[in-house]
């Protein structure tokens, strides 16, 4: 569906048959300021591979993107000891025109998490 510049991909499921958490994975379009997105019900490598399969590189595809940059932390999900190495297969594999760049966001420790709690008033 598509309001406000907002791209969000239908599912085949609602959030009242999941009886819990759903998980958002989304994408920024800078050059047009679209986000496109899904939602699963769980948050796993595997849910964050059909993101980018099923939403994100169609997109990329559909438009005749050169580059993607993926911003992304270090969360499971995300798999970072595999994403980079998956990335070039499938682009091997699917001949994609357009390059994919993973940017990881400096770790953040436990330390440093409470502190910044700490001095937010939070502590």
């Amino acid at each position: 569906m598509e309001q406000n510049n907002l791209t969000i991909q239908d599912n085949d499921w609602s959030a009242k048959n999941l009886q819990g958490a759903i998980h958002l994975f989304a994408a920024l379009s800078v050059a047009e300021g679209l986000i496109y997105g899904c939602c699963r019900p769980t948050k796993t490598f595997l849910d964050f591979q059909g993101f980018l399969l099923e939403v994100l590189i169609p997109q990329a595809i559909r438009r005749s993107v050169r580059h993607i940059y993926l911003i992304l932390d270090n969360g499971s999900s995300h798999a970072p000891k595999q994403l980079q190495t998956w990335l070039n297969q499938k682009q091997q594999e699917e001949g994609w025109a357009f390059t994919v760049e993973v940017i990881w966001l400096p770790k953040k420790g436990r330390g440093q998490r409470a502190e910044g709690r700490r001095k937010e008033g939070k502590l």
